[in-house]
């Protein structure tokens, strides 16, 4: 999985939103899979963006949650609220 850039030139102003997506195979050609919608990101850095995929990632398969952070470094960690499937990620 991977966070892909969406441009869309709408009434003569340019918006850019992140999906997280997978690839796949369809017909021998490979084809994008739309998992989750991000929005605009706008306090993630571009270099940040694998980091994040992985993380939503690991969240989906209900992996571990918990990574060590360095001192000086912000990680990006999921957060869930209860009754819901949507997932609120931040950089804490």
């Amino acid at each position: 999985m991977f966070i892909k850039k969406v441009t869309n030139n709408k009434y003569n102003k340019i918006y850019i939103t992140y999906r997280l997506v997978k690839s796949k195979r369809m017909n021998g050609k490979p084809r994008h899979i739309n998992i989750l919608e991000l929005g605009t990101l706008p306090n993630i850095p571009v270099e940040r963006h694998k980091e994040l995929a992985h993380k939503i990632e690991d969240f989906i398969n209900g992996e571990n949650l918990f990574f060590k952070e360095t001192e000086n470094e912000q990680s990006v960690v999921p957060t869930t609220t209860l009754k819901t499937t949507y997932a609120c990620f931040s950089i804490s």
